[in-house]
C-alpha cells in the first residue's frame, strides 16, 4: 500500500527534499547533543559540517550516504543516549546503508541512480514512521496521559509560554490531549491511504512543525526527523509540483 515509486530520473523527486531535511535534523540533533554536555563545541562543530554541506548540494547522493555513515558512527560515539530520535535516525541509517549495500552488490558497480536508491530505502523511512506513529499512539491510551495534572501533553503546552489564560485553560488542556491522540491516530489512517496521504502529510508536518517550537533540544531533533519521514510519502513529481504552486510563485515574486 506504501510501497515506493520510481522517480523522475531528471530531478530526483523527493530525494533532493529528503537530503534538505536530513540535512536539518542533523543540525538539530548535534544542537541538541552539544546543548547536553554530550558534544563539546569543537566536535559539535566538525560534526556539523557535513549537514551543512549537504544542505548546499542536496543532489549529492554521495554526501547523502556519508552523512548517513556519519551519523551512525556517531551514535555510538555518543552513547549511552536514550532518546527517540536518535534511536529511530539509527534505524533509518544503518538501513540507508544496507540498502546501499544491497544495490552495489546486486549492480556490481559502485554508483547507484539516486531514482532507484530512493525507491529501494523509502518504504523503510515510510513503515518506521508508521511504527513511530503507533507506538506513540498506543502509548498515550493510559490513564496518566489523560491526566491533566500529570499529563506530559499539558506539560509541553505549559512550555510554548503562552498568556496564563491559554496556558491553564482547563478546556485546552483537554484539546491537547485528546487532540494529539486523535492527531496522531489520523494520520496514520491518512498515510495508508493514497487518497488521503497528501492530507496525512500536511497535518503530520504541521503537528511536529508545531512541536518542534518548544525549548527542549531533544524535541526539536524528534519533530525534525519525524518531518524527514513525511517527506519520504512525497510523490516523485514533489519538486515539480512545487514549483507549479500558487506558493512557489508568491516566494518568487
Amino acid at each position: 500500500m506504501i510501497a515506493a515509486t520510481r522517480q523522475d530520473s531528471g530531478t530526483h523527486g523527493p530525494q533532493v527534499i529528503v537530503s534538505i531535511l536530513f540535512a536539518w535534523y542533523l543540525v538539530a540533533h548535534h544542537v541538541y547533543l552539544f546543548g547536553s554536555g554530550r558534544e563539546g563545541l569543537i566536535l559539535a562543530a566538525v560534526f556539523l559540517v557535513p549537514p551543512v554541506l549537504l544542505m548546499v548540494w542536496p543532489r549529492s547522493l554521495g554526501l547523502f550516504l556519508a552523512n548517513a555513515a556519519i551519523h551512525l558512527v556517531q551514535f555510538f560515539w555518543a552513547q549511552p543516549i536514550f532518546s527517540n530520535h536518535a534511536l529511530m535516525s539509527f534505524f533509518f541509517t544503518a538501513g540507508l546503508l544496507a540498502v546501499w549495500t544491497a544495490l552495489v552488490l546486486r549492480q556490481r558497480a559502485i554508483r547507484v541512480a539516486p531514482e532507484d536508491f530512493y525507491a529501494a530505502y523509502a518504504p523503510l523511512g515510510r513503515w518506521l514512521l508508521i511504527g513511530m506513529y503507533v507506538y506513540g499512539t498506543l502509548h498515550k491510551v493510559n490513564t496518566d496521559f489523560l491526566d491533566a495534572e500529570v499529563s506530559c501533553a499539558v506539560s509541553l503546552w505549559r512550555r510554548y509560554g503562552f498568556p496564563e489564560a491559554i496556558a491553564e485553560s482547563a478546556l485546552l488542556h483537554q484539546a491537547t490531549m485528546y487532540g494529539t491522540l486523535i492527531v496522531e491516530a489520523s494520520v496514520i489512517v491518512m498515510l495508508l491511504i493514497p487518497r488521503l496521504r497528501w492530507l496525512g502529510i500536511v497535518i503530520g508536518i504541521a503537528f511536529h512543525g508545531f512541536l518542534g517550537f518548544l525549548p527542549p533540544g531533544y524535541i526539536r531533533a524528534y519533530s525534525l526527523f519525524a518531518i524527514v519521514l513525511h517527506g519520504l510519502f512525497l510523490p516523485p513529481n514533489a519538486l515539480e509540483l512545487l514549483r507549479q504552486s500558487r506558493l512557489w510563485r508568491a516566494v518568487l515574486t
